[in-house]
């Protein structure tokens, strides 16, 4: 296999940057990504209009290094929070955040309005610092009827294979710093990737947003399984669980290093056979 290394470099300019992609073989791509501007947020999203997984949208404003990533229907009431200071959270927007709701792990009880916290980790040895990852399951790329979502301002992922799950990876990378090897991304059954989008922050830093397919693994795909189920049985009786509304599931994983993973999930009720 085809060894895949990238390099981020500062736009001649200055007001950008440049993302240089190099094979093994020398084989080469750059794309160039402009300026954060808050007015141009970046919207994400597995599928398309009628049939997908919840549309994301991922922003910074432009004198400030703060990154901030949401639903396109909770931003307004719930969001994460990537600080410049490194203080990193999930957290409401505002006190009154109607029918959504947090369940959190046992003993990590949400402080006022923050429901997770954690702290920025040291950048690579190449100005690479691994985010955030938000997956989508196949199985959670759902049928909505009647979508309202009409899905011209965001860019659209085709869903993984049946088994498989779509990762959209945010990536903070300091500029000059050399290349970085993504070759391990592209192995194992039904793997891929792609650069989906990206800004420069104030600061100079690069914002870099990945889309990457994975085969989930048995023990997974039933982890899964049970999340959606018990949050199921959780809801309110008067939720709206049908198709037609589209209701979703964030839940939150956290690696033993820390790395949070947000998983995109439907909480539709499953068609009677």
């Amino acid at each position: 296999m085809d060894r895949l290394f990238a390099a981020v470099t500062d736009t001649q300019n200055g007001q950008g940057v440049d993302v240089l992609f190099v094979t093994g073989t020398g084989d080469a791509r750059t794309f160039t990504l402009s300026p954060a501007n808050p007015k141009k947020p970046l919207r994400f999203a597995v599928g398309r209009p009628g049939r997908r997984s919840s549309v994301w949208r991922l922003w910074a404003n432009r004198d400030k290094d703060d990154v901030y990533v949401a639903t396109r229907q909770s931003a307004g009431i719930f969001k994460v929070s990537l600080h410049e200071s490194g203080d990193w959270r999930l957290q409401w927007v505002r006190d009154d955040h109607g029918d959504v709701t947090f369940t959190t792990r046992e003993g990590d009880e949400p402080q006022g309005r923050i429901i997770d916290r954690w702290s920025r980790p040291p950048a690579g040895a190449t100005g690479w610092t691994d985010a955030l990852s938000i997956w989508v399951p196949t199985q959670d790329v759902s049928e909505i009827p009647r979508d309202a979502e009409r899905g011209h301002d965001a860019q659209w992922v085709e869903p993984a294979r049946p088994e498989a799950a779509t990762e959209f990876r945010l990536v903070l990378v300091e500029p000059g710093r050399g290349p970085f090897e993504l070759t391990a991304a592209l192995q194992g059954p039904d793997a891929g990737l792609a650069l989906v989008n990206g800004f420069r922050l104030a600061g100079g830093e690069a914002v870099l947003l990945f889309a990457a397919t994975k085969r989930l693994n048995d023990d997974l795909r039933r982890s899964l399984t049970r999340a959606r189920q018990e949050q199921r049985a959780r809801v309110p009786p008067d939720f709206n669980l049908a198709p037609e509304s589209g209701p979703r599931l964030a839940a939150v994983g956290v690696d033993d290093d820390g790395y949070r993973n947000i998983w995109d999930l439907t909480l539709a009720q499953p068609h009677e056979h």
